[in-house]
């Protein structure tokens, strides 16, 4: 995979390479001076540094949506409740410890397709604030053990 997205970056490096040269070979282009080549490479750096205050919301939004996104499609493989590809490797992992429905819940047994499903689910109906899932089990203050014979028992 690490040697893929080498491979896919490297071509991305080139590509983008040559699509500057090809810019910067036109005549329109090689005719004006310093200065607006200057301002015109500064661009993105100047609409970096405008967005840069608004980075970290971003991207607690996005970490909270994806969080939620995990522990959703976690509950619906867990229960068996997912469609299309979760259905189909129940039936092939029947035998199996980590399918759906088993003992077993670990959020890395779910596909990535079904989290990135889950994820776009959740983008496409607009994202709710305060209220989302992982803010509502960060706020829980019942603490519950499992003991010997597997029964959540709380204190």
């Amino acid at each position: 995979v690490k040697v893929r997205l080498k491979k896919i970056s490297l071509a991305v490096f080139i590509a983008v390479a040559t699509a500057f040269c090809a810019w910067m070979g036109q005549p329109a282009v090689a005719e004006q001076g310093t200065a607006w080549h200057l301002h015109r490479a500064l661009l993105p750096f100047r609409l970096i540094i405008c967005l840069l205050p608004l980075m970290p919301v971003i991207l607690l939004q996005i970490t909270d949506v994806w969080g939620n996104a995990r522990i959703q499609s976690l509950f619906e493989w867990h229960a068996g409740l997912a469609d299309g590809a979760a259905a189909a490797a129940r039936a092939a992992c029947v035998e199996e410890a980590d399918g759906p429905g088993s003992g077993e819940i670990d959020a890395s047994h779910v596909p990535l397709q079904q989290q990135l499903r889950e994820f776009s689910d959740i983008l496409r109906q607009g994202l709710d604030g305060p209220s989302n899932l992982m803010h509502t089990l960060n706020s829980t203050t019942v603490v519950c053990f499992c003991d010997k014979e597997g029964l959540l028992t709380d204190t």
